[in-house]
């Protein structure tokens, strides 16, 4: 996604820390207060430009498939990044799972089918 591209960008340019006070609301997990943050500008960036994304497209009211399927990359990849899949047949699982959640929303929901019917296909 964003943040692993932007942190490697900011480790190249040499980024420093920045050191940020948090309200005195948060707390840890083991109920500890907790009074400064660390994150990089990088992170923050990253951040913002998700932020962006993700408000241009609701602005657009969903109408752009590029920014969809492009948000779309950055969710998975997050995911895959963040996911320690630790054998073969986990993936598989997975997978099919996908598959299944697909197939369901492509041929189990009206709005996607009327879609398909609805226009001059090449597949129909």
């Amino acid at each position: 996604g964003l943040l692993p591209l932007c942190n490697a960008a900011g480790e190249a340019l040499g980024e420093a820390k920045v050191t940020f006070a948090v309200p005195a609301w948060f707390k840890g997990e083991d109920g500890e207060d907790i009074t400064s943050a660390t994150a990089r500008p990088s992170s923050l960036a990253a951040a913002a430009a998700a932020v962006a994304l993700a408000g241009f497209d609701t602005w657009t009211g969903h109408s752009s498939w590029v920014l969809n399927n492009l948000m779309a990359c950055f969710i998975a990849s997050f995911f895959l990044e963040n996911l320690g899949l630790k054998s073969f047949k986990t993936a598989m699982v997975l997978l099919i799972g996908l598959l299944g959640y697909d197939a369901f929303w492509v041929f189990g929901s009206q709005s996607a089918l009327s879609a398909v019917l609805g226009s001059d296909s090449a597949f129909l």
